[in-house]
């Protein structure tokens, strides 16, 4: 049997957004006294924020302790195998987790490249989306992201060759954005083979020349074939 608290966090946790009164009754299974109480309480704590029209959310007491639990286990699960990538390229190593609404930032391990990485757990890239699935979105199209519309613009992208480049990149699981939103930056990407997560590198468009990029995907691919067969081993 669940503990109360935790049927109310893992209700609103589970909801993209505010979760009503009503439906929150219903899906924890908490008598109505007993979860006012409760919600009264986390809603003083900061774990739970409590919406207009009578919804509530997760509060940000909540969100910065499920980010540290994420950056804690990313960091002790994904910190060799973006250390060896950094090394080797001397860019940015990243690793995201992949939901329908995009790439989800983990953690990062710095490479040679004078850039600064502010981004914290859970934060959403904006400049390249890749889906379950395989596929792979270069920006939100100019009617969804302001930022990403003028960078379409500039590079005078149209919607069929953004379909085109979707195709291609998960056709090979690999993509590299040069330019994007800011045109001296460029990200690779590989995901995973079930499309959990996604390993990125990170750095200044010049290290990532076109001519270079089949032997940087043979490197990313081979780098996590070796760590997801480690990982097997070790799960035996």
């Amino acid at each position: 049997m669940s503990i109360p608290v935790m049927s109310v966090l893992q209700c609103l946790a589970a909801s993209r957004e505010g979760v009503p009164l009503k439906a929150l009754r219903r899906n924890s299974g908490i008598p109505p006294a007993s979860l006012s109480r409760i919600l009264k309480r986390l809603v003083e704590d900061g774990y739970v924020a409590k919406a207009s029209h009578g919804t509530y959310a997760v509060g940000p007491a909540f969100r910065s302790m499920s980010a540290l639990v994420v950056e804690n286990h990313a960091t002790r699960h994904f910190s060799p195998l973006l250390r060896a990538l950094a090394d080797e390229t001397g860019q940015h190593a990243e690793v995201y987790t992949l939901t329908p609404e995009g790439l989800h930032f983990q953690m990062v391990e710095p490479g040679q490249t004078q850039l600064a990485i502010t981004m914290k757990p859970g934060h959403r890239i904006q400049s390249l989306l890749l889906h379950p699935g395989g596929r792979f979105l270069f920006h939100r199209f100019p009617e969804t992201c302001a930022p990403g519309a003028a960078a379409l613009r500039r590079a005078k992208l149209s919607r069929a060759s953004l379909e085109a480049d979707v195709k291609r990149a998960a056709r090979d699981r690999f993509c590299v954005v040069r330019g994007g939103v800011r045109p001296e930056l460029a990200r690779a990407a590989v995901p995973s083979d079930g499309y959990a997560y996604c390993i990125c590198l990170f750095g200044f468009v010049g290290d990532f020349p076109k001519s270079a990029d089949r032997r940087l995907k043979a490197l990313m691919h081979d780098r996590l074939a070796v760590f997801e067969s480690d990982r097997a081993a070790r799960s035996a």
